[in-house]
């Protein structure tokens, strides 16, 4: 027994059956390897969306938390398409798996699954490493880099970069009506 009644059993598996049989919410002809001929493509590279100026960013003090290295906000009204990462480590000896750099990727704030703690660098500027982030309006894309306590922050400095492009939202998402989905079975 869960604690529920019968009556609130027979929403919540009438809620779930109705989701199940909802359309996607992609249009079913937006393709995420190439982009349409009416997208808008993006490269952004560090310092884009940060307050510190330069073309790198120094590495934060050790244990003194993440620091923003590239700072990205999809437009109101776009999904935008990640296809391209890079995150390098500029001078001195390369910081790979040592532990004592922790870069990150993030939307809304939130590390992307296999993106979240990386011990290396990702591709490099002139050839970025292929992805593939489905972000939505509003979101907000961040590369982070930490130095974690008792760590020797590196002489050096770090970037990143990220390429993509943007289509308009209501032209990769199904049309919808008042309520719900078109040919869902969602009355008025």
């Amino acid at each position: 027994m869960n604690g529920w009644t019968q009556h609130q059993e027979m929403i919540v598996k009438a809620r779930l059956m109705n989701a199940m049989r909802m359309r996607p919410f992609l249009h079913a002809d937006i393709t995420l390897f190439n982009p349409w001929a009416d997208s808008r493509p993006f490269i952004y590279t560090t310092p884009f969306g940060t307050p510190f100026a330069g073309g790198a960013a120094p590495y934060p003090a050790a244990g003194a938390g993440p620091e923003v290295i590239l700072q990205y906000t999809v437009p109101t009204g776009f999904i935008a398409v990640i296809k391209k990462l890079a995150i390098v480590h500029i001078g001195g000896n390369p910081p790979d798996f040592t532990g004592n750099v922790v870069w990150q990727v993030a939307v809304d704030f939130a590390g992307v699954r296999g993106l979240n703690q990386l011990l290396s660098q990702v591709g490099t500027l002139a050839a970025p490493a292929d992805e593939q982030i489905v972000v939505i309006e509003n979101s907000i894309v961040q590369v982070l880099v930490t130095i974690p306590t008792g760590k020797v922050s590196p002489n050096a400095t770090t970037a990143a970069s990220i390429g993509g492009w943007i289509y308009p939202l209501v032209e990769a998402t199904y049309k919808q009506k008042k309520r719900g989905f078109v040919g869902v079975g969602i009355t008025q």
